[in-house]
């Protein structure tokens, strides 16, 4: 799944901007790289920026009570 996250954000912004005949040669080569379902592709590519917060969100909440836990331990 690393490998499919930098071709997923490059892609989905690609594929948002494009025409519907260039989305169409996006998806196709977006599913022939990732081996995924081609409906579920096309859906993830056309959430991305909903899908990219949310995943941005839970890291940054993570990397918050990592922090918090470390300057815990200092004190």
């Amino acid at each position: 799944m690393k490998e499919r996250k930098p071709i997923y954000k490059v892609m989905a912004k690609r594929y948002q901007k494009a025409s519907k005949k260039e989305r169409s040669k996006l998806l196709d080569e977006f599913v022939d790289i990732t081996a995924m379902n081609k409906s579920y592709a096309a859906t993830l590519l056309k959430e991305a920026r909903y899908h990219v917060k949310e995943y941005e969100r839970f890291n940054n909440r993570q990397s918050f009570e990592k922090r918090k836990k470390e300057t815990n331990r200092g004190t």
